[in-house]
C-alpha cells in the first residue's frame, strides 16, 4: 500500500495529515506487574501495524506520564532496554518519530546525562 505525502488544495484550505499515537503511564517497575507487558506485548505490536495498514503510516509515537514506577536508575534501565530493542522494530514499520518524556519527578530522580540515547526529552 502506498500512501502520499502530498499536500491536497482545496479553495484557500490545504488538507495536512499528520498521524500520532500517544501512550501514556507504561509505570514499568510496578510490583506485580513483572509478566503484564510480555503478555501484550505481541499483540501491541501487531496492533499498531494494522494501525498502520488502515490509516497511513504515523509521524510520532510518544511515551509520557509515568513511563516508570518509582523513577529509579533500574527502573530507567529497563525502558532504556525495552525502547532500545522496539526502536528497530518500530522503525521497520512507517513510523518517523519515537519521543519519550518522564515527569517532573522521574526527571529529578536522574540527571540529564543520565537519560537514554533516543532523545528522551528533559524539557521542564
Amino acid at each position: 500500500m502506498s500512501y502520499s505525502t502530498e499536500l491536497n488544495q482545496t479553495s484557500d484550505h490545504r488538507e495536512v495529515i499528520f498521524r500520532w499515537l500517544h501512550l501514556t503511564d507504561l509505570h514499568l517497575g510496578m510490583d506485580g506487574l513483572e509478566n503484564l507487558w510480555p503478555n501484550v506485548e505481541e499483540i501491541f505490536f501487531n496492533d499498531l501495524e494494522y494501525l498502520c495498514e488502515q490509516v497511513g503510516p504515523l509521524d510520532l509515537v510518544m511515551f509520557t506520564g509515568d513511563i516508570t514506577q518509582g523513577g529509579s536508575e533500574s527502573e530507567f534501565q529497563q525502558v532504556d532496554k525495552l525502547l532500545t530493542s522496539k526502536h528497530s522494530a518500530i522503525s521497520q514499520r512507517p513510523l518517523a518519530t519515537l519521543s519519550a518524556k518522564p515527569t517532573l519527578r522521574e526527571r529529578e530522580q536522574l540527571s540529564a546525562k543520565d537519560l537514554w540515547p533516543l532523545g528522551i526529552a528533559h524539557a521542564t
